[in-house]
């Protein structure tokens, strides 16, 4: 009996525990699977937005250069901040180098004294052409003789007209013959033919002549055309020699201050300018030919030019234009500038922008950012969302399945026809195509571990649209 009694416990424990097990056998592989957290796709506006890095430079930059041979004295250091008299360099020069220089510099002048006398020469005399072309008269074809005939003809016609009625007096009477009237008739007719014939001649003459002082005309013009242009490169050469007369002027004051000083020559940051590098091997003691760079300062005026680097692929990156805003940040200090060239660079696309500010000096290293504009979208989903393989991009959304207890949730797959645009809030505008219409299960933003499509998950933080464990 108690044998009997023992084996039916035994059963019954036995019973309990399978049923427990097949109870709680789904709750304990949910355990085991991924689990994930979701969100709904939006129907918004996204302001699309990219940074970089690159270093503020000035922008505004001068080199200097050795005004004359020598040894460098004393240098200033770099980062020095000049005002206009501010000596930053000072070189020790030969006096008899200088003196050389001196009368070289003299020869010069000298020299370009004569070419403007010469172009001066050249000048005179093109403008004398120009007077002579403009006195010269046409030359025309005499038509008196022409005239003359036709002062003779119109005598003659005259007579012919008086001989001509009175014979038809003297016929109308019976005195005369009808063919005297006919000589007359034909008399006068080849008299009015010759006439005829002197005019023609004479018109033709005139249309001669005309053509003839047209094409004088256009020959003159060229060549008033040929003396002005050559009297304009004339007056260019006599400016050039101006600057060039200035120059040398310039030079042999130096040379003459830099001898009196016994070969110290001073040179002068010549404005508020700050030194940002020195040339290699400028130190104090080297020596340095003529036109020699030594420095470059930087002008501080607050002008500053950072050049970022972006891909090649963002639309609104290529459509950039001068004068279009961008915004550098430094730190705390956000600064909006201005695009000032847009230029390719190997792969990326380079993009200079030009700032103003009192707070950069040059060398900072700072982010650009620049915006789009927005792109409103039936389907904006979280950046953590989007996923790519080797078809292009894809996400992954929830479906709830009915269990014997409960729901099971299967990861399933929905391709992303395009990217519109990446928000600068951390969403992304994605492309539907002609009668797609926006996903409207919740789809998978991050999980703990990897999930692939048609995986069972376990959604955890997902809200009150389904119940969870």
């Amino acid at each position: 009996m108690d044998y009997k009694k023992c084996l039916r416990n035994i059963t019954i424990l036995f019973m309990g525990i399978l049923i427990a097990f097949t109870f709680f056998s789904q709750t304990l592989a949910d355990m085991r699977i991924a689990r994930v957290n979701l969100t709904f796709s939006q129907t918004r506006t996204v302001v699309p937005e990219v940074h970089s890095a690159g270093i503020v430079v000035p922008l505004n930059t001068l080199m200097l250069f050795a005004p004359v041979d020598g040894a460098i004295v004393q240098l200033a250091e770099l980062g020095y901040q000049g005002l206009s008299a501010s000596v930053v360099f000072t070189i020790h020069s030969d006096v008899q180098r200088l003196q050389e220089q001196l009368t070289q510099a003299q020869d010069e002048q000298r020299l370009i004294a004569l070419n403007v006398e010469r172009v001066q020469n050249d000048r005179a005399l093109e403008q004398q052409r120009i007077n002579q072309l403009n006195a010269e008269a046409p030359t025309r074809v005499s038509l008196v003789e022409y005239d003359l005939q036709l002062i003779g003809i119109s005598d003659q016609l005259e007579i012919a007209q008086n001989a001509l009625e009175s014979q038809e007096a003297l016929y109308a009477q019976g005195l005369g013959t009808r063919q005297a009237v006919a000589e007359s008739e034909n008399m006068l007719a080849a008299l009015e033919l010759a006439r005829e014939q002197i005019l023609a001649r004479r018109d033709l003459a005139e249309t001669r002549q005309a053509e003839a002082i047209a094409g004088q005309g256009r020959a003159r013009d060229t060549q008033l055309q040929l003396h002005q242009s050559a009297i304009s490169q004339l007056d260019v050469q006599l400016r050039i020699h101006a600057m060039e007369s200035e120059r040398i002027a310039a030079r042999i004051y130096e040379l003459t201050q830099q001898i009196a000083e016994g070969g110290l020559v001073e040179v002068p940051v010549g404005g508020n300018r700050t030194i940002i590098d020195i040339m290699p091997g400028i130190v104090a003691g080297a020596r340095v030919s003529e036109g020699t760079p030594i420095m470059m300062t930087a002008v501080r005026d607050g002008l500053f030019r950072v050049t970022a680097p972006f891909a090649q692929n963002i639309e609104y990156i290529e459509r950039l234009e001068e004068r279009m805003p961008a915004y550098v940040h430094f730190g705390a200090l956000e600064v909006t500038g201005r695009v000032a060239r847009i230029f390719p660079d190997g792969d990326q696309i380079m993009v200079a922008v030009d700032v103003e500010s009192t707070r950069f000096s040059g060398g900072e290293r700072a982010m650009v950012r620049i915006q789009g504009r927005g792109v409103h979208s039936r389907q904006v989903i979280p950046r953590s969302a989007l996923r790519v393989d080797t078809m292009g991009y894809y996400m992954l959304y929830v479906e709830a399945v009915e269990r014997l207890f409960g729901l099971s949730y299967y990861a399933r797959i929905q391709r992303i026809d395009g990217i519109e645009a990446r928000g600068i809030d951390g969403y992304i505008a994605t492309i539907l195509n002609m009668g797609v219409s926006p996903i409207t299960e919740p789809i998978i933003t991050h999980s703990d571990m990897p999930v692939y499509a048609g995986d069972r998950v376990r959604p955890v933080e997902a809200g009150d649209f389904f119940e969870t464990r």
